[in-house]
């Protein structure tokens, strides 16, 4: 099956058994009520719009809710490009509030894995919190799995929130159970007789021979803690069930490939990426190959946050953005060869892919495309400019013999070529260099500056920079500000200090 049948064939699925499917939410994280979520950039599960539902704080239109989440997560984002980091990723969910539980929720995980999906059943194991009997016992009775295929594992892995019992925080809590499948070969697997068979899961998951595809959340406990801070669990009057489920590792296992990036996913988007550079895609660690998938990752986080009103920006969300797709055209003209704007020609083929399912995409094709050859063309003109001064620091004598470049340096670009001290930390790093983000701060980007301009240009209009007048004071420049009320043709030059 393709992947678009897939996604399909799971919404009928939970249909059928009494969801109501909701839209996926916005990457903007706004729950059910319309407040937005402060702890984090972009909306990153499917539950996160659910968040009223299990507080109580709200009444679902449905005990049973099923979705499919646009998700964007960026800790890694410096690994995307390798075979299997994505910063854009969807999210099946299916919910139960206050309705279904362990035993209804777990006979549908199973049918739909090795029934619908078609997945071999004997490529399964699954883990359990170390205390939850009542989960061990629908996958070992009611599933028929053999108990050396269920794992039973502690709080730091299967509970949630993560060690919610020893550390909190107070409120509602519950077990997990994690799904995997099997990627090796039997014969790549770990068999030493003297292990248990939960020694010999750790060691082949932490070897990547297993790949987590599905995960219910069994919230059924309410937190709280005595005088003396020992946890105490209080049932919940109303269980519920929190389904988290990765599309795109479903897809790759189903469709027998190694990498998410060798499915009709991502596909499409590699081959009009080659047609467009000319360079041929050989699913391996080399840096073109690696070019090739940041680009094509990127270019669909990029495309689902503008449809989103996430616009690239320097702040929040938008610095994210422009944080990603300035990634995606470093790899692109550096290793690719590209020279010219042409994401903007590879988001078309998103749009067309996922736009029936999404249709927030096609809706806003032309917001999408042109805020993408904007950027391009921007960013092209900086990149062309900042990388040749780059180039030059990193290549001098001093940097080289001592493998650092000066905060001063990194600022420097930042002030007068508008190049991100991101990209300048990430070049430097791939020609062996370290930078001195301290001198940096100290040197210009903090919000003290920032400050204190916006009360100058009130008090005395528009502010014109003029980078780096000398001082004889210090080794370094200082960076001044120079109000154009005060001109030289009227005999007094006054600058303003901006930085210790």
């Amino acid at each position: 099956m393709l992947a678009n049948e897939i996604r399909t064939k799971y919404v009928e699925f939970f249909k059928e058994r009494g969801h109501l499917h909701l839209p996926s939410a916005s990457l903007v994280p706004i729950d059910i009520l319309g407040e937005e979520d402060k702890t984090t950039l972009f909306s990153g599960s499917g539950m996160q719009q659910f968040k009223p539902f299990f507080t109580g704080a709200a009444t679902p239109p449905s005990g049973r809710v099923t979705t499919v989440q646009k998700c964007v997560r960026t800790g890694d984002i410096d690994s995307a490009g390798d075979l299997s980091h994505c910063t854009f990723f969807e999210m099946l969910g299916n919910f139960s509030f206050g309705d279904y539980f362990k035993a209804e929720v777990i006979p549908w995980t199973w049918e739909f894995l090795t029934v619908v999906v078609g997945l071999d059943p004997d490529r399964f194991c699954v883990t359990v919190y170390q205390d939850d009997d009542e989960a061990f016992e629908v996958w070992h009775k009611v599933i028929g799995l053999p108990e050396d295929r269920i794992h039973r594992l502690g709080e730091s892995k299967n509970y949630w929130p993560a060690n919610a019992i020893s550390e909190g925080p107070d409120g509602p809590c519950g077990p997990c159970s994690e799904v995997f499948y099997r990627i090796a070969p039997l014969e790549q697997m770990t068999n030493d007789p003297s292990l248990t068979p939960t020694e010999r899961y750790k060691i082949d998951d932490d070897a990547g021979r297993w790949i987590e595809v599905w995960n219910n959340v069994f919230t059924q406990f309410d937190r709280s803690a005595d005088e003396t801070g020992k946890a105490i669990l209080s049932p919940l009057p109303k269980k519920n069930n929190d389904t988290g489920a990765g599309f795109d590792r479903i897809v790759m296992v189903h469709q027998g490939k190694n990498s998410v990036f060798e499915t009709d996913l991502f596909q499409p988007i590699l081959n009009k990426i080659t047609e467009l550079s000319g360079k041929k895609y050989t699913g391996t660690m080399a840096p073109v190959d690696f070019a090739l998938r940041v680009v094509a990752e990127h270019v669909r986080t990029t495309v689902f946050c503008i449809a989103d009103g996430i616009l690239p920006s320097n702040e929040g969300r938008g610095y994210v953005l422009r944080y990603i797709m300035r990634r995606a055209i470093r790899y692109a003209k550096s290793v690719l060869g590209f020279d010219e704007p042409f994401l903007y020609k590879v988001a078309p083929l998103v749009i067309e892919q996922m736009g029936g399912f999404y249709t927030e995409l096609k809706e806003r094709e032309g917001l999408i495309l042109q805020t993408i050859e904007a950027e391009e063309e921007r960013f092209l003109r900086t990149l062309g400019n900042g990388s040749v001064r780059l180039a030059e620091m990193l290549n001098s004598p001093l940097v080289q013999e001592l493998k650092v470049l000066s905060g001063h340096d990194a600022f420097m670009l930042h002030d007068t070529y508008g190049f991100p001290f991101d990209l300048t930390k990430d070049m430097a790093a791939e020609n062996g260099i370290a930078v001195d983000r301290p001198d940096l701060s100290r040197h210009g980007l903090n919000s003290n500056r920032d400050r204190e301009m916006r009360v100058l240009q009130k008090r005395f209009g528009r502010a014109v920079k003029v980078p780096f007048l000398p001082c004889k004071r210090m080794s370094l420049p200082l960076d001044f500000w120079v109000i154009p009320r005060l001109l030289p043709n009227h005999g007094l030059w006054r600058s303003f200090k901006t930085t210790d």
